[in-house]
């Protein structure tokens, strides 16, 4: 180290320190140094102004105001009588003399003492405004890219430091893409190298080198790591059979037992009764098990189909309960896999003949013996079978919706096969099931439609005793229909209508036919509400039209969301979301949300932020709302409109669509356990934030 660098270290060191700009507010700033001779000292420095780059003219008045007089206090905070001295210029042999004062040799920091007056060598003739300048434009504007004139003795027209005019890294985004980056999809891009190395020769020959770093990068990445405990695994297989298995009810529990042929499942389940043992660590380890089980069925896929018929269904089941962690974990890179792999795993399902079964009817009045044993072991087959082929059907739907993009699957009513009563899938052993069978025989034909009911039937037969597993199957369908209705074809014109129909049958034959079910009747009420949200608005422009994309504009999106906005269309959906609002509080505390309902209410929320973002001043009141319940579904729920007016406004007026997105926000962080509600309330959040500019 030079005496130069030494004083300039000296230099910026100490400005750092004592320059701090604090606008019109004047702030005191401490520096200890040592004196020679004596205890450690502190210099009580005042600075009463803003940092702003020194210019030659003014280079003195400018540091005489900021190195005035100082109080000077020993250790023990005595006064010292010393003051510091500002000359206006710096000599020229400033690094000579301090070389000759100061062994550079046998320089260290702790060595170096100061006296009190040590300003009388920093401001001397030769004063290196160029380091000053430095120093100080670093402080304000810190990561700018800064310009400097490489003589700062000769020309010194610098003017004061603008900082709306640098060009900050740290700048805000435009409000679009601002957007982008806080949306519940958005991955953040991250900078990989490519698959294969650049071939060092010239000529693109390939040498060992090159061939060497190319069998490395093709090695897989297989997460390392190891099982948790055994007591952990309990926990969680408890937790699932008891949180998620009445939900998603598509493995089997009484006849469940972890054996070699299905361990992959019973760490997916596991994985999945992580999420309800409240405990981040747990988590952690769910998430941990997801992704090495993930990558294990990607990786082994050729063996699990060619594998037995058990164990085939055992990891599918496995793989449909994954990708249920995923989504409802929500990080956007697990949203994004299990979209990516959804497309391998109906693939799989076919492969496996899960959407052709087979059966034949079961007539219990003519079994006898053991035959009731083997019956039920061939019944539960093939409903597990049936039940994979809902799961698939319902994840397919949960996607379109979530990514708003077309399902993978051909959705029809019609093509879902009946699952029979969830009483009788949690039938304890094949005694049991024998009693319920009986009971419910001749009530209905539980397995299959009549092979004359029409493909396109637009009425709904829903059997007596389906399973409300079933029932949500059915009515994702139908979502997906509705969602579908915005882009028609040449073929089917009037699937809107359609849908309309078929979701005004499902409410009539619904009613009549189901028991009251404490899991599932606020549940398939708010599906249902969801689904004619999902018919009047295109969520996909109305995304767009918010930000989701980025920053450019999307001339499509902004003029249907502004013709949305002032339509009927528009009107019913709110009246829809309120609905929504009120099955949601109705639910008792405590009780289960079946996976589709986060995103219900995330669709609540973003037709009130559109109605108010992009339908001007408008307010939603009891008069408007008036002229919607002629539509046909608004008359199913209520005898009067006053009624239903009365439980879906109360004593209010009218709503204003700011508080109704905050209510939203607010329901979305209720529903306890899942990541997904809590990242669905952030997008919303940050639309309002941006919109309304309240912080």
């Amino acid at each position: 180290m030079t005496a130069e660098d030494v004083t300039q270290d000296l230099t910026t060191d100490y400005l750092s320190l004592s320059m701090v700009q604090s606008g019109d507010s004047p702030r005191v700033s401490t520096v200890t140094v040592s004196g020679a001779g004596s205890d450690d000292v502190a210099l009580d420095h005042l600075v009463s102004r803003s940092l702003q780059p020194i210019h030659n003219d003014t280079a003195a008045e400018n540091l005489s105001d900021s190195f005035g007089p100082a109080e000077i206090t020993d250790g023990g905070g005595n006064p010292l009588e010393a003051i510091v001295t500002a000359p206006h210029l710096l000599p020229d042999n400033v690094n000579e003399a301090f070389q000759d004062s100061v062994n550079t040799q046998d320089l260290h920091a702790s060595d170096i003492e100061i006296e009190t007056g040590w300003a009388s060598w920093l401001l001397c003739d030769d004063f290196n405004l160029d380091s000053i300048n430095s120093s100080l434009l670093q402080a304000t504007a810190g990561e700018a890219s800064l310009d400097y004139h490489t003589d700062f003795t000769e020309q010194f027209n610098i003017q004061p430091l603008n900082m709306n005019s640098l060009p900050m890294k740290r700048k805000f985004q435009q409000d679009g893409d601002s957007i982008r980056r806080k949306w519940h999809t958005y991955c953040q891009p991250t900078p990989l190298g490519g698959m294969a190395p650049d071939p060092t020769p010239e000529n693109g020959q390939i040498d060992e080198a090159y061939r060497q770093e190319l069998a490395e990068r093709l090695q897989p990445r297989v997460q390392t790591g190891i099982l948790p405990s055994t007591t952990f695994i309990q926990l969680c297989l408890r937790a699932y059979f008891k949180h998620f298995q009445p939900i998603f009810p598509i493995v089997h529990e009484p006849s469940f037992r972890p054996c070699k042929s299905n361990s992959i499942l019973l760490l997916s389940i596991c994985s999945v009764g992580s999420l309800f043992l409240g405990s981040p660590r747990a988590m952690e380890h769910g998430i941990s098990m997801f992704e090495r089980l993930q990558k294990a069925n990607v990786s082994s896929w050729e063996t699990l189909i060619s594998s037995s018929q058990d164990a085939c269904i055992a990891a599918l089941q496995a793989a449909l309960i994954g990708q249920a962690f995923g989504f409802l974990v929500g990080r956007p890179k697990d949203l994004a896999g299990i979209d990516f792999f959804h497309g391998g795993i109906n693939a799989w399902a076919r492969k496996a003949n899960v959407y052709r079964i087979n059966e034949s009817p079961c007539d219990p009045l003519s079994l006898r013996g053991d035959g009731w044993e083997t019956a039920w072991k061939k019944w539960v087959a093939t409903e597990e079978k049936k039940r994979i082929a809902l799961g698939i059907a319902m994840q397919d739907a949960e996607l379109m919706k979530l990514h708003l993009h077309e399902p993978i699957l051909r959705h029809d009513c019609e093509r879902l096969p009946i699952t029979d009563s969830d009483r009788l899938f949690a039938a304890p052993n094949a005694i049991h099931w024998k009693r319920l069978m009986i009971a419910n025989y001749g009530c209905t034909n539980r397995t299959q439609r009549p092979k004359d009911t029409p493909c396109h039937s637009e009425t709904i037969r829903i059997p007596k005793g389906v399973s409300n597993f079933g029932q949500c199957a059915l009515l994702d369908s139908i979502g997906v229909l509705a969602y579908e209705s915005h882009q028609p074809t040449v073929f089917e014109l009037n699937k809107a209508k359609r849908c309309q129909e078929l979701l005004v049958e499902w409410y009539n034959s619904y009613q009549s036919t189901h028991a009251s079910n404490v899991v599932w009747d606020s549940p398939l009420t708010i599906l249902w509400h969801a689904s004619f949200i999902m018919l009047y608005a295109n969520l996909d422009l109305l995304e767009r039209a918010c930000g989701r994309d980025g920053c450019e504009a999307d001339l499509d999106a902004l003029g249907y969301a502004r013709q949305w906005a002032k339509s009927d269309e528009a009107k019913r959906c709110l009246l829809h979301a309120a609905y929504i609002q009120n099955s949601f509080q109705s639910m008792p505390i405590g009780s289960l949300s079946p996976i589709h309902v986060p995103l219900c209410l995330y669709h609540c929320g973003m037709v009130w932020f559109c109605f108010g973002k992009f339908g001007g001043d408008s307010k939603f009141s009891k008069k408007k709302a008036e002229a919607q319940f002629k539509s046909p579904e608004f008359q199913l729920l209520r005898p009067s409109v006053s009624q239903s007016l009365n439980v879906v406004f109360g004593n209010l007026q009218q709503w204003d669509p700011t508080d109704q997105t905050f209510k939203f926000i607010e329901l979305l962080q209720r529903v306890p356990h899942w990541k997904l509600p809590s990242n669905l309330a952030a997008t919303l959040l940050a639309l309002v934030e941006e919109d309304q500019n309240m912080f």
